[in-house]
C-alpha cells in the first residue's frame, strides 16, 4: 500500500471498522426517542430506548447521569431512527487499521497514536477526512442525536479512552455542550463537550 495508499484504500479500512449507528431525527414512523432539550436541572434531556428498555439522561453544569424508566416521557419531541454505518475518524483508521496503514504511516514519519492534522501531508488523508466529514452527525443539520457508532476525536485528549468503550449516545442539537453516554462494563460514562 505504502506510498500509493488512495482514498478508495482509506474506505476499504474504514468500512472494516465501521460500526451501526443510529441517527435520530424529527420524522414519520415510531418514535425511538423523546427531545426534552437542555431544559432545567432534574429535567431530562432526551429519553430512548437502547436494548429493550427506555433510559434517561439527564445533566447538569458539572455532571450527567441515565436512568432507566418504565415508559417515555411523550412531552418531547418524537424522534425516529434511521440505522446507518458509522464511518471511523481518521485518528481511528490511523490507530486501528492494518498493518498496511502502519506501514503508509511509517513512510510519512508519522505513529499509529499521533492525532491527525495539518502536519500530515498526503492527498489520500485529506480526502479521508472530508469524507469522514460528510458523513459524521456532527456536520447534519437535521440529527438531533444517535445512538451508538463512533465517539468523536475531541481535542481533550481522552478519544482513545473513549474509543475502548461502546458510544451509547451523543446529542448533537441545543449544543454545547455536546453529551456523550458511554457505557463501560456495567456503569454509564457520561462526558460534556464545550469547544
Amino acid at each position: 500500500m505504502g506510498e500509493g495508499m488512495n482514498i478508495d484504500q482509506f474506505v476499504v479500512e474504514a468500512n472494516r471498522l465501521a460500526r451501526a449507528v443510529t441517527e435520530l431525527k424529527e420524522g414519520e414512523g415510531s418514535p425511538m426517542a423523546f427531545w426534552h432539550g437542555q431544559g432545567p436541572t432534574g429535567h431530562p434531556i432526551i429519553t430512548f430506548w437502547y436494548q429493550d428498555r427506555w433510559l434517561e439522561l439527564h445533566a447538569d453544569e458539572d455532571a450527567g447521569y441515565v436512568v432507566s424508566v418504565k415508559e417515555p416521557r411523550h412531552a418531547g419531541i418524537p424522534l425516529v431512527g434511521s440505522l446507518k454505518d458509522s464511518m471511523p475518524p481518521i485518528d481511528t483508521v490511523f490507530r486501528f487499521g492494518s498493518s498496511d496503514v502502519g506501514t503508509y504511516l511509517a513512510e510519512h514519519g508519522w505513529q499509529r497514536d499521533w492525532p491527525y492534522n495539518s502536519n500530515f501531508r498526503h492527498d489520500a488523508a485529506q480526502q479521508y477526512e472530508e469524507l469522514w466529514m460528510s458523513q459524521c452527525p456532527m456536520y447534519s443539520n437535521t440529527v438531533v442525536a444517535v445512538i451508538g457508532g463512533w465517539n468523536f476525536p475531541w481535542p481533550d485528549s481522552d478519544w482513545e479512552e473513549c474509543s475502548e468503550m461502546e458510544l451509547v449516545l451523543w446529542t448533537l442539537r441545543d449544543a454545547e455542550p455536546w453529551i456523550e453516554v458511554f457505557r463501560d462494563d456495567s456503569h454509564w460514562v457520561v462526558k460534556q463537550r464545550n469547544t
